[in-house]
């Protein structure tokens, strides 16, 4: 599968209506946004471009990922969780995923399905609340079945997500939460082994917001890092392919993505240098490698990031790896004191095992 029949492969797994335009350029550039961009990263941002969780448009509800369009299906509703069965389901099923209990998590899930059904028919909710809970359960259905490892399960409830959500218009192609959707399956396709299925599905995310980003630089914080997102995912399946170079070019265009974005100083840089780092290590390109760790070190005393002792560490590994047990144990040391300071007990487990390989060269 090729990146130019994607759309169309998706279209058919929508079944979309025939009334339904594609807007997709002809050419696309590769960029890279790497590491991890969680939501609560985002969820400022959130606050203050979506005070209701909702955009009319055309028409149309226009969701944009899990954070905002949570706070859409929950302002279709009163504000007593108590009496409303549907968000009561949900939230019971949402702890119980939180504790693993994940039997118990699906039937709270298929409760509030019902449950919504119910209200419908006895008409206490319009069509479009309906459409919008089975939205929202749908989706949280894939991401537990995902939980489980049931990857094929994951993918036909991911699948059903985005049909449910663009044939009745709350989903254009190019929203956001189609991308993140569209970002899971290519995971999901990775996992699975199909590889021209997660090429073409990563590339057709990454094609989407940078089209956005080109058109309108000031896009919301949540394209950049759902740019960032698939592009990380993207990076680290070349990189278990063993495409070193090209997993390389992405992460460096990576990091003038959060250079631009959120500043040189900004801890999301570090994590992108360090992966990097990574990459040059993979190479045996260690004076290259070496630099950029640096780089990362001096960004991260700016800004007394938390990731600062395990970089340290990284080093370490960087130098014993070229014999330098000196410099090596130097290093791990600094990242056992930094991150005793911290309080980062993993940092710690890391620098005593680095220092533990130095010692053995000894």
């Amino acid at each position: 599968m090729s990146y130019s029949t994607w759309k169309s492969t998706l279209g058919l797994m929508l079944k979309l209506p025939r009334t339904f335009k594609w807007k997709f350029p002809k050419q696309f550039n590769h960029a890279v946004f790497n590491t991890t961009f969680t939501q609560q990263r985002f969820k400022d941002a959130f606050e203050k471009l979506y005070k209701s969780g909702t955009q009319q448009r055309k028409g149309t509800y226009k969701f944009l990922g899990t954070v905002t369009f949570t706070r859409a299906f929950l302002g279709f509703f009163g504000t007593d969780d108590s009496k409303d069965p549907v968000k009561e389901h949900i939230r019971m099923g949402h702890i119980a995923v939180a504790r693993e209990d994940f039997k118990e998590a699906e039937n709270c899930y298929h409760l509030a399905l019902h449950a919504g059904q119910q209200q419908f028919n006895e008409k206490k909710i319009d069509k479009r609340q309906l459409i919008t809970i089975r939205i929202y359960v749908f989706d949280s259905l894939g991401n537990l079945a995902l939980k489980m490892g049931d990857l094929k399960k994951a993918e036909e409830l991911y699948k059903r997500t985005l049909k449910v959500a663009v044939q009745n218009e709350f989903f254009t192609l190019t929203d956001n939460a189609t991308v993140e959707i569209s970002m899971r399956l290519a995971a999901i396709y990775a996992m699975m082994g199909k590889e021209e299925e997660t090429h073409s599905g990563f590339q057709f995310c990454i094609k989407t917001q940078e089209d956005k980003i080109k058109e309108n630089p000031d896009e919301s914080s949540y394209t950049y890092g759902l740019l960032g997102m698939c592009l990380e995912n993207y990076a680290k399946f070349l990189v278990n392919a063993k495409q070193y170079d090209k997993a390389l070019e992405y992460l460096q265009r990576a990091e003038e993505v959060v250079v631009r974005y959120l500043g040189e100083e900004h801890p999301q840089r570090i994590v992108a240098l360090n992966d990097i780092g990574t990459v040059h290590i993979l190479k045996e390109d260690y004076d290259k490698a070496e630099k950029v760790l640096k780089k990362a070190l001096a960004i991260g005393h700016a800004c007394k990031d938390e990731t600062l002792p395990v970089l340290y560490s990284n080093l370490g590994a960087l130098y014993l790896r070229q014999s330098k047990v000196d410099k090596a144990l130097e290093m791990c040391k600094t990242g056992e004191k930094i991150g005793t300071e911290m309080g980062h007990s993993e940092a710690v487990k890391r620098a005593k095992f680095c220092i533990e390989k130095c010692e053995e060269e000894e």
